[in-house]
């Protein structure tokens, strides 16, 4: 059930989240189904956290107060926390912004009373967030760096990239004059999630970069950006993030002259024979840590995971049916956590992942 949770957020980030989505149904169904409080519990705040990656406001909701209630009545004050936090980001997306900053300030006190310190970075991006709907980005940008420094010190990296978008983001709303500083912003957040390979933030971190450009008047420029990684993506077009990046992209093409479409990602047959097939010989171990680790900064961030084999078939109608590829990934695939981090200061948590299948056979 672990793995399929911890799955889910990598299928996210990875740029799968719709598979990523179907991770997390399983491990639902598989805790209800040994009906197991603790697990049901990991698996109902896990899950919503993911909606909230989602940007999906009603799921996450629905979840989020099943795990309060479910932590309430079995006493998981760690389960309580988390549930609060995402209910006080649920409350500021349904109007109920200055309820919900207060939620996410006493869930944070609780999250943190337990001793917990894995997360605190993405929960400090989500209250930042939430200061920023009500005009207030001083304090949204004190959390912001609040979650660097523990970026830096705990090596918990993988929401980096967002914490440098949304840097950028209040930056352009406390003053015009931060255009340069904010530009710069969204540059790292995109040069950090390419690194990791986290498709889900690039989309973000690129829209930001784009919207600012089209406010400058270099339209194409913004265009040419966003395009190939809007393009990139073959499931989750319902997501908010795709939608407002497909938007975005309607906007600019229309100025350019370009014509945005996205058929040409769904046109594939859905059958076995059209689909593409990628198999797992071994495993990638995402490390988590939830300890002190190397404080030194490292902009060059990764995951220590297996060396991996995938074989690659696909019998796309433009390729020979029995057409095979292999690729080699190197032993730092997914950049993650730093680099120079010494296993034995942390405690790891080892995720299984089985990669994503495209419909696309890249």
């Amino acid at each position: 059930m672990t793995c399929r949770l911890r799955g889910a957020w990598a299928l996210w980030c990875l740029g799968y989240p719709e598979q990523g989505l179907a991770r997390s149904h399983e491990a639902i169904a598989l805790a209800q189904q040994i009906a197991h409080p603790l697990s049901l519990g990991f698996a109902l705040d896990n899950t919503a956290l993911l909606h909230q990656l989602r940007r999906e406001v009603r799921a996450a909701e629905e979840r989020a107060e099943a795990t309060i209630s479910l932590a309430t009545q079995q006493g998981f004050p760690y389960f309580m926390a988390n549930g609060s936090i995402l209910h006080g980001w649920v409350l500021t997306h349904q109007g109920q912004v200055k309820e919900g900053i207060e939620q996410m300030h006493q869930g944070l006190i609780a999250f943190r009373a337990t001793g917990a310190e894995l997360l605190r970075p993405y929960y400090l991006a989500l209250l930042a967030e939430a200061h920023s709907a009500i005009g207030e980005p001083e304090p949204g940008l004190t959390g912001l760096a609040e979650a660097l420094t523990l970026a830096d010190t705990t090596g918990e990296r993988w929401y980096e990239p967002e914490l440098y978008r949304l840097k950028g983001e209040l930056l352009l709303q406390q003053s015009v004059d931060h255009q340069a500083e904010a530009e710069s912003c969204f540059h790292h957040a995109l040069d950090i999630a390419r690194n990791q390979q986290a498709k889900s933030l690039e989309l973000r971190a690129a829209t930001s970069l784009a919207r600012l450009w089209q406010s400058q008047g270099k339209r194409q420029e913004a265009y040419d950006l966003l395009a190939p990684i809007y393009n990139w993506f073959t499931e989750g077009f319902d997501t908010a993030d795709l939608q407002e990046a497909k938007a975005l992209l309607e906007t600019l093409g229309g100025a350019t002259g370009h014509l945005t479409t996205s058929s040409h990602r769904s046109s594939h047959s859905s059958n076995g024979k059209d689909a593409c097939r990628i198999e797992r010989s071994s495993c990638v171990s995402i490390w988590m840590t939830s300890t002190s680790m190397s404080s030194k900064k490292n902009s060059s961030t990764c995951i220590p995971c297996e060396t991996m084999r995938v074989e690659v078939s696909c019998g796309l109608a433009q390729r020979q049916a029995s057409k095979k590829a292999s690729l080699n990934l190197p032993s730092r695939h997914h950049n993650l956590l730093p680099r120079n981090s010494p296993p034995h200061r942390s405690h790891l948590a080892f995720l299984p992942l089985l990669l994503p299948t495209r419909k696309d056979g890249n």
